[in-house]
Formats: C-alpha cells, structure tokens, sequence
C-alpha cells in the first residue's frame, strides 16, 4: 500500500508540474451549465462566477456520469472519450471534473494553446489524491493561467 501511495504521488507531482507548465486554470466547487458555452459555479471560493467557453468537456471520473439538464451532444458538450477525437482544437474549454482524467485534458488543451477552466464540485483538485499534492497543482495551474 505505501509503495503505491508514492508512485500515485509521483504521478501526480508530474502532472502538476505540466499543468504548471502549460498554463492550466480550474476552478474548484459546484457549477450548472446555465446557457450553451457557459457556466456558473454555485458552490466554493468562486461562487457566483461566471465562465464562458465555447466548447466544454465534463470529466467527472473514471465513469462518464451523465448531468441532468445537460445534452451531450459530441460537439460544443462531450465526454472525454468525444474529447480525444475532435478535428478542430477549441480556442476555449471548460472542463466539468478535477479528477485524474479532468486534469490530463486540461494539460493537453492547454499545452496545445485553448484557454483552459478546470471546475471540480470538491474543495480541491485530485480530490482522491493527497492534499498537499492538490494545493501544489493547483498553484501550479494558475501560474500556467489555468482558471
């Protein structure tokens, strides 16, 4: 068990580093998509932001979970098995979870130049992973200019 604990430590410092790297933003706390292409958070420190996108992703874990009220329609909404195969690059997206699979879209879209929010309804980013190791993410993603 401890062995495993550190190489998931291990990956996480990773990925922390490339989001820090590639300008990643999210957000932690609840949102509603409430208009195509936008977002308010109801919950957490952002409450009551706004943020628009163009296109969003919902990345809600390891199984795709649907939300009621939201069509998925493979285009301007998806799910990141639709994510992976897009033609065109977004020039903004709005990512719905800041799980493992969340945070490597988010690293991918930005390190390939979209605008990049990351919202996640927990009070941290990786919310299964430690918490320091979250909080070093998230400073790194918003030095990258993840939202």
């Amino acid at each position: 068990m401890e062995r495993s604990r550190g190489v998931a430590g291990q990956m996480a410092k990773g990925i922390e580093f490339l989001f820090k790297k590639n300008k990643v933003d999210y957000f932690v706390g609840r949102g509603q998509v409430t208009a195509p292409g936008m977002i308010t958070i109801t919950e957490g420190e952002h409450a009551g932001k706004y943020l628009k996108a163009k296109n969003i992703l919902v990345a809600t874990g390891c199984k795709m979970r649907r939300i009621p009220g939201l069509e998925f329609d493979g285009v301007r909404v998806m799910t990141s098995r639709e994510a992976l195969a897009i033609k065109t690059l977004p020039k903004s997206i709005i990512i719905v979870g800041a799980g493992a699979i969340g945070v490597e879209f988010a690293y991918f879209y930005n390190s390939f130049g979209s605008k990049v929010t990351l919202v996640e309804m927990l009070p941290q980013i990786l919310p299964v992973e430690d918490e320091e190791v979250a909080k070093t993410l998230a400073r790194s993603f918003e030095k990258q200019g993840v939202a």
